[in-house]
């Protein structure tokens, strides 16, 4: 499930979208001022920036929105025990399922997710785990126009990844 936010894809997006609100309200500002000058240039800077980030908050809130409500109304039907619950009235229907997400929030919600399609009645599960991985990007600047003396760029970036293993049980009927 590609949940993951900051995509290229999505990043793009906020950039079009500002681009187009940044050149309509700089064209109706430059039609009410009677001017297209150099302060619309720096004009139009501002708002594309303004605009790219309310749009990246709106869409990152209306996600954690929906992620939310997934948990909320999943949670109460599966109950989760820890690994050392006595569950002698259980089934294991699917054993030691890896789960991996940037976010926690989302693996919970692909935890649950999951439950509902298996049909499950419980779920064990141990800790959430954390591992962050640092890396490096170099990249080659040319200047503008590919015109001057190549420099090198190095960016350090880095990107946790939250794991947890989960059991899925069933309810053994007594009849």
């Amino acid at each position: 499930m590609g949940y993951y936010i900051d995509t290229i894809e999505s990043n793009a997006l906020y950039i079009l979208i500002s681009i187009v609100i940044s050149i309509f309200l700089t064209t109706i500002l430059g039609i009410i001022y009677g001017n297209f000058d150099t302060s619309t240039f720096f004009i139009f800077a501002i708002l594309f920036a303004i605009t790219t980030y309310i749009s990246k908050w709106i869409y990152g809130v209306k996600e954690s929105f929906a992620v939310n409500r997934i948990v909320k109304r999943l949670s109460p039907i599966y109950p989760i025990f820890n690994q050392s619950a006595n569950i002698f009235n259980f089934s294991v229907i699917k054993q030691n399922v890896q789960m991996s997400s940037y976010n926690k929030d989302i693996l919970l919600a692909k935890m649950y997710i999951f439950a509902y399609q298996l049909n499950a009645d419980a779920i064990v599960t141990g800790d959430i785990s954390s591992q962050t991985s640092t890396y490096t990007t170099a990249r080659v600047d040319r200047g503008l126009l590919g015109i001057g003396s190549a420099s090198i760029k190095n960016d350090v970036h880095s990107s946790t990844t939250n794991y947890i293993t989960v059991t899925y049980l069933k309810y053994n009927e007594i009849i």
